[in-house]
């Protein structure tokens, strides 16, 4: 079985002046939503044995301060074709994932992380999947089990949600 994390950037700043969208930073929020999610998943034992991101400055940013306190050999990957990216050319990147990897994370834009998580989501928590196709908001993050156990065969529509963690759900955790 495959692990298929789908994470949306954190947010991001619009700086004044304005700048070309791919230069554009993670705001404070961002940066702290991002850290947060990473510990989330360090603590769940959940870190993902490779990510894959968008070169863009937020995608970029997101993934140091997801990992920045991790231990491990999770490799790290930027990839051109991610900037951006439709949930087509995401089912064709993640189909060419290399077996070796149990699980990969996909680092990207909406709408296409959106729409490429919610195509996923066949079965799993009614709710979480009716929040996830709601909503897909920054630093979101979907996972979803692949019953194949070659990353080529993945279709839409047969993974299983297994997990769906917005930052308002991390906040409510921490204030638990």
């Amino acid at each position: 079985m495959k692990h298929i994390y789908v994470l949306r950037h954190a947010k991001s700043q619009w700086p004044e002046p304005p700048i070309d969208d791919f230069d554009r930073p993670l705001n404070e929020r961002g940066r702290k939503n991002a850290a947060a999610l990473g510990a989330w998943l360090k603590a769940g034992r959940l870190i993902p044995q490779v990510i894959f991101h968008s070169p863009a400055a937020r995608a970029a940013e997101t993934v140091r301060h997801l990992t920045e306190d991790w231990t491990g050999d999770t490799e790290i990957r930027p990839a051109q074709e991610l900037y951006l990216a439709n949930r087509s050319l995401l089912l064709g990147f993640t189909r060419a994932v290399n077996d070796r990897f149990r699980s990969a994370m996909i680092v990207g834009h909406n709408p296409g992380m959106a729409a490429f998580a919610s195509k996923l989501a066949k079965s799993g928590d009614k709710e979480a999947i009716d929040r996830l196709k709601g909503k897909f908001p920054t630093a979101a993050l979907a996972i979803f089990d692949n019953p194949q156990n070659q990353w080529s065969k993945l279709i839409f529509n047969e993974t299983r949600l297994i997990e769906y963690i917005r930052p308002k759900d991390l906040q409510l955790l921490n204030n638990c």
